[in-house]
């Protein structure tokens, strides 16, 4: 299987690509809206957010992914004006990342 947890501790792109001969390319919605949920429900307090805005990073680091994170991204701002912890992460972690 493609599935790899790196040395560094973080996923291969190869799991974060959607599925190539899939026919449907649509982005999976539930998953970023969980991701957001995680984000500010743990801002602040245990590992949750800080693993949700990570998995977010990573699914910006992969082309393919563009439609998801444009999804997220309005939301996500949204997050940061409330939030400098979220702020933080989506800026220096997740934005910065997008290819």
């Amino acid at each position: 299987s493609d599935s790899t947890l790196r040395k560094d501790g973080q996923l291969s792109p190869s799991i974060l690509k959607s599925d190539e001969s899939s026919s449907s390319r649509r982005i999976n919605i539930r998953l970023y809206d969980s991701l957001l949920s995680m984000i500010s429900a743990g801002s602040g307090r245990g590992d949750s957010g800080t693993l949700a805005s990570q998995l977010l990073a990573n699914l910006a680091a992969v082309p393919e992914n563009k439609a998801g994170i444009l999804y997220v991204e309005r939301k996500l701002i949204s997050l940061c004006g409330k939030d400098p912890h979220i702020a933080n992460a989506a800026c220096n972690g997740i934005f910065n990342r997008l290819k």
